[in-house]
């Protein structure tokens, strides 16, 4: 199949979508399935919570570590100048190495600038895909609607053929040449609507919808 992968779509091209939730959205340019894709695509969504996880993590590295509280119980009371004490509380703090913190930031800035580069990456690739099978779906339907109206034209030469062959006018040979044609372009029709629905998942799985939900006739 021809991948018309720098087609310039026009905006009467349309679709249906249903979006999260159920609702009916119409479809009236390219754009639309484009930013449903960015919204909605699995692999984008997952890559977007990578890197708002991974920018979490920064200000964790730096921070230094936890506090920690004590409590000590004396079996005798110990005497002090203020007194004599049973139990005594203490807080201790660990102190990091020098240049630690700052090395374990600069380790998460990397991975979160990292994550935002797959971010970015599954963004060019969804809307990459979205075009290339949006475009697929435009040259089957159009295809499709071509090749149907070239088999009603054969039709029509048929009954003329079957016509004239009925009433001694005309030979037998033309008409097995029509019913050939009409079985062949036949084929043809539904290998393109296998074609069809092929790209229809694909589509469908691109904006995360049900797999067999119904993508509509793409105008031309």
């Amino acid at each position: 199949m021809v991948l018309l992968e720098h087609l310039a779509l026009p905006d009467t091209m349309k679709g249906s979508v249903r979006q999260a939730g159920g609702e009916q959205s119409e479809i009236t340019q390219i754009e639309q399935v484009i930013q449903l894709a960015l919204d909605q695509n699995p692999a984008v969504r997952a890559a977007e919570s990578a890197w708002q996880a991974a920018l979490q993590e920064i200000p964790v590295a730096a921070a230094w570590p936890e506090p920690s509280l004590s409590l000590v119980q004396f079996i005798e009371p110990v005497e002090t100048r203020n007194g004599p004490q049973r139990q005594q509380i203490g807080v201790n703090q660990m102190l990091p190495i020098w240049g630690t913190i700052g090395l374990k930031r600069s380790i998460s800035y990397q991975k979160a600038q990292k994550a935002k580069q797959d971010y970015e990456g599954a963004r060019i690739q969804v809307v990459s895909q979205v075009k290339s099978v949006w475009a697929d779906l435009y040259w089957l339907d159009t295809s499709l609607q071509i090749l149907e109206q070239y088999q009603d034209v054969v039709r029509t030469f048929q009954d003329i053929a079957e016509v004239r062959y009925s009433t001694g006018k005309g030979m037998q040979t033309s008409v097995l040449k029509s019913q050939l044609e009409i079985s062949t372009l036949e084929e043809k029709r539904i290998n393109f609507r296998k074609m069809r629905q092929t790209m229809a998942h694909k589509l469908n799985g691109l904006i995360n919808r049900p797999i067999d939900a119904p993508v509509r006739t793409v105008d031309i």
